[in-house]
């Protein structure tokens, strides 16, 4: 057998075993074994590895219950983690005990991104994919005009099964050279994109103990007074010094003349 048969083996077993363990869970639910305190949101159950991570907080109906179901998952999670290489499943349901009082749910935009230092003249960053080839011929053509005639575009056409891609790409040195025309002053520039969403709980115990951690899957014990009043979501925090959405800190640039860029990347020019 080939390293990378075993490998996609693996990975096929992996993936039977996060699919028993959601089993798990969604039949104890649906045999009301464990009741939803806080069932997620269409928006809550994305960025899982292998299946989409589920987040919401359920009880068990009984001490036997939550003891049963837990020595059936812990089992689930010790085969995935010999499987894995010593890999922990990122996913795997929490078990949290009886002696929650309450939940703090955050949710925080997480990003990627570096700065623009225009060194590479070779360097490129794409601005634009369009099915539409005249659409991205009229792109380029705006750009370059909107551009004062210092970006150096290109196009790039991909022929799928099914549709066209094009690409618009601009070298980052030009792009650098272009915002150095614009009244705006700055020490560097800052590309980031939205990558997902950060999800965050901090658990709340009888005795006045907190900790925190991810929120994935809680499951709770009776007799855990725990409720859905008792789950709280604050007020989103204000600004961390430095952020680049504070407008003494960033400018961020929407437009390269009159064309907008796209929504999800984000472009700011550093005081």
């Amino acid at each position: 057998m080939t390293e990378n048969n075993e490998g996609i083996e693996i990975e096929e077993s992996l993936n039977s075993i996060v699919f028993k363990i959601n089993e798990l869970v969604d039949d104890a639910v649906s045999e009301k074994r464990l009741v939803p305190i806080r069932e997620a949101g269409e928006l809550e159950v994305r960025g899982g590895y292998q299946l989409p991570f589920n987040r919401d907080i359920l009880k068990a109906t009984n001490a036997y219950e939550y003891s049963e179901l837990k020595s059936a998952l812990d089992e689930l999670h010790q085969q995935y983690y010999a499987l894995g290489k010593d890999r922990p499943y990122r996913n795997m349901p929490i078990f949290l005990g009886d002696k929650v009082t309450g939940i703090t749910i955050r949710k925080n935009k997480a990003y990627r991104g570096y700065d623009i230092e225009g060194e590479n003249a070779e360097k490129m960053m794409l601005l634009f994919e369009t099915d539409n080839i005249p659409e991205a011929k009229d792109l380029i053509e705006r750009l370059s005009s909107e551009g004062k005639g210092l970006l150096h575009l290109s196009m790039e056409v991909e022929e799928l099964v099914s549709c066209v891609v094009c690409s618009v790409y601009v070298t980052e040195q030009s792009l650098l050279e272009y915002f150095r025309t614009l009244e705006i002053s700055f020490s560097r520039v800052r590309y980031r994109w939205l990558t997902g969403t950060q999800y965050r709980a901090r658990v709340t115990y009888m005795d006045g103990e907190r900790k925190d951690m991810r929120w994935g899957v809680f499951i709770v014990s009776p007799p855990s007074p725990l409720s859905p009043r008792s789950i709280l979501y604050p007020r989103p925090r204000k600004l961390r010094a430095k952020s680049l959405n504070d407008p003494m800190i960033a400018t961020r640039i929407t437009h390269i003349g009159k064309v907008k860029l796209r929504e999800k990347d984000e472009i700011y020019l550093v005081k």
